[in-house]
């Protein structure tokens, strides 16, 4: 058994800034995103993350080609077993930022379909739910104030000043949740998914009088 040295004392970076829109289309495929989280937890062959992920190593590899391809695994160990190089992978970082201006510019003026980030952060967002309520992080009686699935799903109509006001207050109450995080192992991380957006409006029918309404 020989082992390759020079990779083991690699730590993913803090965060990795992407510019490629493949690497986005790669990472919003929810098996992908599934192995590039245990690659941020620790290093794992690909016989290791099958085990983890209840699949044959077969159905891996190719997705372990275009996550390293696109720099977003890396090998960080190999070992020689019986004339088969076996590797062992980890995630380059443990959070992925995407370059907006990319994504911007994708998309025509006359393009009417959804912004490929926005796309990206609906499909991870469902896919760290389905994943986090399978693993039983999220306490799905609410009984567990800190481990409670918080969703909202409102419509309002807002005069141009309350709307103004509520944004300022949300996109408020948004930047000090970011502020609160602090590069604690021991502490529990949270996804926050949220928007707010204008929508088409149709006028609410007017109340009937007893005289329309026949009494």
């Amino acid at each position: 058994m020989i082992y390759n040295q020079e990779h083991e004392a690699f730590e993913p970076a803090d965060s990795l800034l992407v510019t490629d829109m493949a690497a986005l289309r790669i990472i919003s495929d929810k098996l992908r995103a599934q192995i590039i989280d245990l690659l941020r937890a620790g290093p794992h062959t690909v016989k290791q993350l099958a085990g983890a992920l209840n699949l044959p190593p077969k159905k891996l590899y190719y997705h372990i080609n275009l996550l390293e391809q696109h720099g977003l695994i890396r090998v960080v160990q190999t070992r020689l077993t019986s004339g088969i190089v076996e590797k062992t992978y980890r995630a380059t970082a443990y959070i992925f930022l995407f370059d907006q201006s990319v994504f911007a510019a994708t998309n025509s003026p006359d393009d009417a379909s959804l912004n490929p980030m926005l796309t990206m952060m609906f499909e991870a967002t469902k896919n760290q739910l389905e994943q986090s309520l399978q693993d039983g992080l999220v306490d799905e009686s609410g009984a567990a104030a800190q481990r409670r699935l918080l969703t909202a799903w409102n419509l309002s109509r807002l005069s141009p000043a309350q709307a103004e006001d509520f944004y300022a207050r949300l996109e408020a109450l948004l930047n000090e949740f970011g502020a609160l995080d602090e590069a604690d192992d021991e502490r529990q991380a949270y996804r926050l998914f949220a928007t707010l957006f204008p929508v088409r409006s149709h006028a609410r029918p007017a109340p009937q009088t007893d005289e329309e309404s026949g009494r």
